[in-house]
């Protein structure tokens, strides 16, 4: 459980990252990825001399005891809500209370794989033009114990290596269910959008643009909606490969909720989406 990572040859850095990053995880339930992301984040060199983390719980059932395990952590706050505020909420609740200059959105369904990966994400931003990275995210292995079998969770292949628009103007991910090593996932490149499971964005501009939508319903779209708004403001989206982690991912694209939250994000993004599939064929 607390074994050490080894270094991933292509992340080895010649000096550790200038960034500080302030990271935010909302918790509804679910204690044993609580437990299992908790154990890779902190017992992995992340490669940043300067990070916080931030459990921002949204009134969940049965993860007051993974809390105890990790409340006397010195990088580590738990902030308890008053009621479910939602993934764009418990976010903004959440990165208020920092101070670093860059923020990461880390879901609770997470494991890092590999050292140096914070470094990996902030690296993008020594570059001014750039305002939101996100990370290659892979789905878990059947090794893991915390594997579920699912047609919609191949093993070991891309859950997320950035989002594409089609022709009607909806989001996707592009890569879903691809080899982990295919040429086409494995460079950094501009998108359209990120995945919000793990994206990291420039305080500054998230405050300009008031943070996630809380209009939104839990999860769907809210993060889609800050990539649009960030390159409609000037700046790139960019996917950074050399950041991979595993990812669970709940499969809530086609509940009620999400549908919801689709037209939404058309009624608040409309003249801003940008047809750019074909630029991945």
């Amino acid at each position: 459980m607390n074994r050490r990572l080894p270094k991933a040859p292509e992340l080895v850095f010649k000096q550790r990252s200038k960034w500080g990053v302030d990271i935010v995880t909302p918790v509804y339930g679910q204690p044993e990825f609580l437990r299992a992301m908790l154990s890779s984040l902190l017992n992995t060199d992340p490669g940043l001399p300067d990070w916080t983390l931030t459990l921002v719980d949204d009134r969940g059932p049965d993860v007051e005891d993974v809390y105890k395990e990790v409340s006397s952590h010195p990088r580590v706050r738990i902030v308890h809500n008053e009621t479910n505020l939602g993934f764009a909420g418990s976010n903004n609740a959440g990165f208020r209370l920092g101070k670093n200059p860059l923020l990461l959105m880390l879901n609770s369904d997470i494991k890092i794989i590999h050292e140096q990966w914070l470094a990996a994400m902030a690296k993008p931003f020594d570059d001014p033009t750039v305002g939101i990275v996100g990370a290659k995210l892979i789905f878990f292995e059947e090794a893991d114990p915390l594997y579920k079998k699912s047609d919609f969770r191949p093993p070991g292949k891309i859950q997320h290596a950035g989002v594409a628009f089609n022709l009607v103007g909806n989001p996707y991910h592009v890569y879903q269910g691809w080899d982990r090593d295919h040429e086409r996932v494995s460079h950094r490149r501009d998108y359209n959008a990120v995945t919000g499971a793990c994206l990291m964005v420039r305080r500054s501009l998230y405050n300009r643009l008031g943070g996630l939508d809380e209009d939104y319903r839990t999860g769907n779209f809210e993060d889609v909606q800050l990539c649009v708004q960030v390159r409609r403001s000037g700046y790139r989206v960019v996917y950074q490969p050399d950041a991979a982690l595993y990812h669970f991912a709940g499969g809530s694209g086609n509940s009620a909720t999400a549908k919801f939250n689709l037209q939404l994000f058309h009624v608040k993004c409309r003249g801003m989406i940008e047809y750019d599939e074909w630029r991945t064929w």
